[in-house]
C-alpha cells in the first residue's frame, strides 16, 4: 500500500513545487527498473524508453476520454500505479544497473553531436532567422498545429474533433497519424505544468522536441546496431559500430529529415530500429520480449502508419523463428497479439472506415524529398549482408528488402536503410585482429583505449563524417559538393532557410503573432509565401481550423507589393494586380469570422479600405513587413500534409 500511495504522492509533490518534468525521468527509471533486458544502464534505458513511449501512446486512447486529459498529476499517478502493480504481479523488485560500457560513452557522445548538428541552423543567427528556419515549410506548421491541438483538447483529436475544430483542419485532425504529436504534447504538459503554451512559444517548444526526437533516433539506431549483433560484440568492435552509425546519422543525408519536417517519420524510425533489434535476439524472457515488441509495434503504427507493415512483418518473422518458445506461452502470446494488433491497426483502419480517407490516393501525392543516394543504400545493404554471414547469426530473423521510388516509397527506402544499419552491426564480428598478439597485463587498459580511439577515427573517416574541403552546396540538385557532408552544410548556417525572416520578425515584434486575432498577411509578390506567413500567423493564433481555407487560398494573392500608381484617371491598376486584389477580397468575404489583413503596399491598403467587409480591419505596414528574399529559399507551404 505504501508503494501505491507513493505513486500518487510523488506526482502531487512534484506539481506543487513546479517540477512536473522530473516525473518523466521517474517514469522512465521506473519502467527500466522492471525490465531485465541487458546488464548496463543504457541497455536498460533505451528499450525502456521505447516501451514507455508505446504504452503511453496506447494509454492516450484512455487519457483522451477521461476528464483530466493530459494533466501531469493524473497521468503520472496512474502510470506509476500500473508500474507498481506490474512489479507486484511479477514479483520483481526495482533493479537498475548503473554500469556503463565504453561503447555507451561513444553512443552518448554521438547522440549529443548529432543533436547539435541538426540544431546548428537555429543556433547561428538572430531569433527571427531561427524562427524562419524552424517554420521553414507548411508541413512543420501543420505538425505544430496538430501538436498544439492535442495539448489543448487533452487527447487525440480524431476521438473528439469538435473541440479541436477551430485549431486544426479536419483532414489532418481526423486522419493523420498523431502518435508523435500526442507523445510530444504529453511531454509538453509535464514541461509546462499542464498549461498550454501560447503564440509562437508553441512552435519554439515543438521544434525543441523535434531536435530531441532526432537525437533519440540516432541513439536508438546506434544502440540497436550494437544490440542486434549480440553479446559477442565487445571492445573496439562495439566502439566501431556505435561510432560509425551515430557519425553517419549525425552528418549524412538522414539529417535532412529535420529540415524537411518529416518529424513523425524520424520518431517512427527510432521505434522501428528498436523493434528490429529486440526481435533479432532470441527471447530469454518471453513475456518481457512480447511486451517490448507490442509496445514498439504500437508506437510505429501511431507515429507513422506507412512503416506499420514493415514492423509487422518483422514481428511475424520473429514469431515464426521463435515459435517453439512462444508456443510454451501461447495464451499470453495470443492475448498480446490480439490487443497490440488491434491497437496498432487503429491509425490504419479508422481514417478510411469512419472519415472516408483514401490511402491509395494519398500514396500518389507528390512531395519534396532528398532521397538517400542509391550508392549509399547499396553499400549499407552489402555491409548488412556480409555481417549476416556470421554463422551464429544466420538463423536470426532479419527484415527483407522492400523498395521503389518516389516520395512515400523513398520514405520506405529510408526505413529499410535503418534496418540495414541495425543488421550491419554484425559485420564487426567478422573483423579479426590478425596478429594474435596480446599486450602485457599492465598495458592492456592503454591498449584497449588506443584500439577504441583508432576505431572512432576509422568510423569517422569511413562514414564521411569528416569534411576535407570547404562547404559546397549544390542547391539545384539539393546535395553537398564532393568531400563534404550534410553536417558541414548545417554547421555553415545559412545555406538553406526561409525567405520570410524579416516579415516574421516584424510581425512578432509588433505583437501580431499570437494575439488571437484572425489574420491574413500580404508581404510578398509570391502568393505561396503570403500563404505560408499567414499559415504561421494562424498557427500562432491557434486558428488554422478556423481559417484554413482562407490561408491556403492566399497562394492566389500575387504581385501586391511595390504596386505602381495607376496611369489613368479611373484609378484602375495593372490587370494582374486587380486580379489579385479581387482574389483577396473574395478570400476575406468567405471567412467565417472578421479578418485582419496586414499589407505592406499603400495602394493595396487604400483599395482594401474601399472594400466594406475589409475596411475596418485592414492594417498597412510599409516598414519592416518587407519582401526581401534570402538566398537558398524553400517556398513549399500551401496544401495539406504531404506526409
Amino acid at each position: 500500500m505504501a508503494l501505491l500511495a507513493g505513486a500518487w504522492v510523488l506526482p502531487i509533490l512534484a506539481h506543487l513545487v513546479g517540477l512536473d518534468a522530473l516525473m518523466l525521468v521517474v517514469l522512465l527509471a521506473g519502467t527500466a527498473s522492471l525490465l531485465r533486458t541487458g546488464r548496463t544502464l543504457l541497455d536498460r534505458l533505451v528499450p525502456a524508453a521505447g516501451a514507455l513511449a508505446g504504452l503511453l501512446i496506447a494509454a492516450g486512447l484512455v487519457f483522451s476520454v477521461w476528464p483530466w486529459g493530459l494533466a501531469p498529476v493524473p497521468v503520472a499517478g496512474s502510470t506509476l500505479t500500473v508500474l507498481v502493480l506490474t512489479g507486484l504481479a511479477l514479483g520483481r523488485r526495482p533493479q537498475l544497473p548503473l554500469r556503463l560500457r565504453g561503447s555507451d560513452l561513444i553512443l552518448l557522445a554521438g547522440t549529443a553531436a548529432a543533436g547539435l548538428v541538426v540544431a546548428l541552423p537555429t543556433l547561428r543567427g538572430t531569433p527571427t532567422q531561427d524562427l524562419a528556419y524552424s517554420a521553414i515549410n507548411g508541413d512543420r506548421m501543420r505538425h505544430t498545429t496538430l501538436f498544439d491541438a492535442i495539448g489543448r483538447v487533452g487527447g487525440y483529436t480524431f476521438l473528439d474533433f469538435d473541440r479541436a475544430r477551430s485549431i486544426i483542419d479536419e483532414g489532418t485532425g481526423r486522419t493523420y497519424p498523431s502518435g508523435m504529436h500526442y507523445l510530444y504534447a504529453l511531454i509538453e504538459s509535464f514541461v509546462t505544468g499542464g498549461h498550454p503554451a501560447a503564440g509562437l512559444t508553441v512552435l519554439v517548444h515543438y521544434y525543441r522536441y523535434v531536435l530531441v526526437g532526432y537525437a533519440f533516433f540516432v541513439l536508438a539506431t546506434g544502440w540497436a546496431a550494437r544490440w542486434a549483433a549480440g553479446p559477442r560484440l565487445r571492445g573496439w568492435r562495439a566502439v566501431l559500430v556505435c561510432a560509425a552509425v551515430t557519425a553517419w546519422l549525425g552528418t549524412g543525408v538522414m539529417t535532412t529529415l529535420v529540415w524537411e519536417a518529416f518529424d513523425p517519420e524520424v520518431l517512427a524510425l527510432a521505434f522501428l530500429a528498436l523493434a528490429v533489434a529486440i526481435l533479432a535476439r532470441p527471447p530469454a524472457r518471453v513475456g518481457e520480449q512480447l511486451l517490448l515488441t507490442a509496445a514498439l509495434v504500437v508506437a510505429v503504427g501511431f507515429a507513422y502508419t506507412l512503416f506499420l507493415p514493415l514492423v509487422g512483418v518483422a514481428a511475424l518473422v520473429g514469431m515464426v523463428v521463435y515459435r517453439r518458445r512462444l508456443w510454451r506461452h501461447r495464451w499470453p502470446t495470443l492475448a498480446v497479439l490480439v490487443v497490440a494488433g488491434t491497437v496498432a491497426a487503429l491509425p490504419l483502419v479508422v481514417p478510411p472506415l469512419f472519415f472516408h480517407f483514401n490511402a491509395g490516393k494519398q500514396l500518389t501525392l507528390y512531395g519534396f524529398i532528398v532521397p538517400v543516394p542509391k550508392r549509399t543504400l547499396l553499400f549499407v545493404a552489402a555491409l548488412a549482408a556480409a555481417g549476416l554471414l556470421v554463422p551464429a547469426l544466420r538463423r536470426l530473423p532479419r527484415l527483407r528488402v522492400l523498395g521503389a521510388t518516389q516520395y512515400y516509397l523513398y520514405k520506405m527506402l529510408q526505413a529499410v536503410l535503418v534496418c540495414y544499419l541495425v543488421a550491419a552491426g554484425t559485420l564487426a564480428l567478422r573483423v579479426r585482429d590478425g596478429s594474435g598478439w596480446r599486450a602485457p597485463a599492465r598495458w592492456r587498459p592503454a591498449a584497449r583505449l588506443l584500439s577504441s580511439a583508432t576505431a572512432v577515427v576509422l568510423a569517422l573517416v569511413l562514414t564521411g563524417a569528416v569534411a576535407f574541403r570547404p562547404v559546397q552546396f549544390r542547391y539545384e540538385d539539393m546535395r553537398p559538393g564532393p568531400d563534404t557532408n550534410w553536417g558541414a552544410v548545417w554547421a555553415k548556417g545559412r545555406l538553406i532557410y526561409g525567405p520570410y525572416a524579416s516579415a516574421l520578425g516584424f510581425l512578432n515584434n509588433a505583437g501580431y503573432l499570437g494575439d488571437g486575432k484572425p489574420t491574413l498577411i500580404v508581404f510578398d509578390g509570391n502568393g505561396l509565401l503570403n500563404a505560408h506567413v499567414s499559415l504561421v500567423a494562424a498557427t500562432a493564433n491557434h486558428q488554422l481550423g478556423l481559417l484554413g481555407t482562407q490561408v491556403y487560398q492566399m497562394d492566389k494573392v500575387n504581385d501586391l507589393v511595390r504596386v505602381r500608381a495607376p496611369g489613368n484617371p479611373d484609378g484602375v491598376l495593372a490587370p494582374r494586380v486587380e486580379a489579385s486584389i479581387a482574389a483577396l477580397e473574395n478570400i476575406v468575404r468567405g471567412a467565417p469570422v472578421p479578418v485582419r489583413v496586414i499589407v505592406s503596399d499603400p495602394l493595396v491598403a487604400q483599395r482594401l479600405r474601399e472594400f466594406p467587409p475589409v475596411a475596418p480591419r485592414c492594417q498597412r505596414h510599409n516598414r519592416g513587413l518587407s519582401s526581401r528574399r534570402d538566398p537558398g529559399t524553400v517556398g513549399r507551404s500551401a496544401g495539406g500534409l504531404a506526409e
